[in-house]
């Protein structure tokens, strides 16, 4: 058995939509999707001790946006709180969240984090002589409690989601590709974005009868879309402004809005072409968020 004082680290790791068609509303008010989630190396990290008290310590580089949340209702807490029901344990845990992800921001952070926590909690609690351990199927389950991109960011690996999110399909490796991601120091709700298109009219797509052929960029570029774009563009249009730029920087092969915004992405050949591409691009958008690397491993 893992020793009472032991703790663990995980990784929740931002995603991005490489494309994101809204296919559908149910009767309930949800909107249906498909999309493909593709993860990437910038990821919060989360620290899990057993201790005699629940206790959440939030820190990092963008957690000041965090400033004004009520701790107990952060999705984290939560998660853990969730797990403990359904695993039938009660022991307490003091966990230290550093932030580096932007808060709504269209990458999933939150959702990142709520499913690294559940992964922890399973790791830490797992014991086969109690029957501890939960399927993943179960892990489904339990993670469409807490929001329907929670799911998806369980494994952190490229997946196509459809439904409201309860759909998930592997879609196999992703290609070695570099990843610029640039957010103009907005928050974009989810709900704000979702409200909006939904008073907007806008059409429907339909459904991708072949594909998706998401590791393709021209593809991606030519049949593929957000269509959440249109929407968070009249709601900031700065938005349009960081698109752009990420599109004139020599190598990028698609740019586009990830998720509900306000954070955009372009892909490139490889890593270190991204890499490259940051260093011009920092020099002339210093007023902007921005991060660049590879794909989460």
């Amino acid at each position: 058995m893992m020793q009472k004082d032991v703790g663990i680290k995980v990784f929740a790791p931002a995603k991005i939509n490489l494309y994101l068609h809204i296919t559908g509303r149910r009767e309930d008010g949800y909107h249906c999707l498909d999309s493909v989630f593709l993860f990437t190396g910038l990821a919060d990290e989360l620290v899990m001790t057993p201790a005699d008290e629940m206790r959440l310590v939030i820190d990092g580089p963008t957690s000041g946006a965090l400033a004004g949340e009520a701790v107990d209702d952060n999705l984290v807490l939560r998660a853990v709180r969730l797990m403990g029901e359904a695993m039938g344990v009660s022991q307490k845990l003091d966990i230290r969240l550093t932030k580096n992800i932007p808060v709504a921001a269209g990458v999933g952070g939150g959702s990142a984090d709520a499913a690294a926590a559940m992964q922890g909690c399973a790791t830490l609690w797992q014991n086969k002589e109690q029957d501890h351990r939960l399927s993943s199927n179960r892990m489904i389950e339990l993670a469409e409690h807490l929001g329907a991109d929670v799911p998806p960011c369980l494994d952190g690996k490229p997946v196509r989601v459809e439904g409201i999110g309860e759909e998930l399909s592997s879609v196999g490796a992703a290609p070695d590709w570099g990843i610029l991601l640039a957010n103009p120091n907005v928050a974009m709700p989810t709900p704000a974005v979702f409200k909006a298109y939904k008073n907007s009219g806008l059409p429907f797509s339909a459904a991708l009868e072949d594909g998706p052929f998401w590791t393709d960029v021209n593809w991606l570029r030519t049949v593929a879309r957000n269509d959440l774009e249109a929407t968070a563009l009249a709601l900031q249009p700065e938005i349009k402004m960081v698109i752009d730029a990420l599109a004139a920087l020599p190598g990028a092969r698609l740019a586009r809005m990830s998720g509900s915004g306000a954070t955009c992405f372009a892909l490139f050949g490889s890593p270190e072409e991204a890499l490259a591409a940051h260093a011009d691009f920092v020099k002339k958008h210093p007023r902007w968020w921005s991060w660049a690397g590879a794909t989460f491993e």
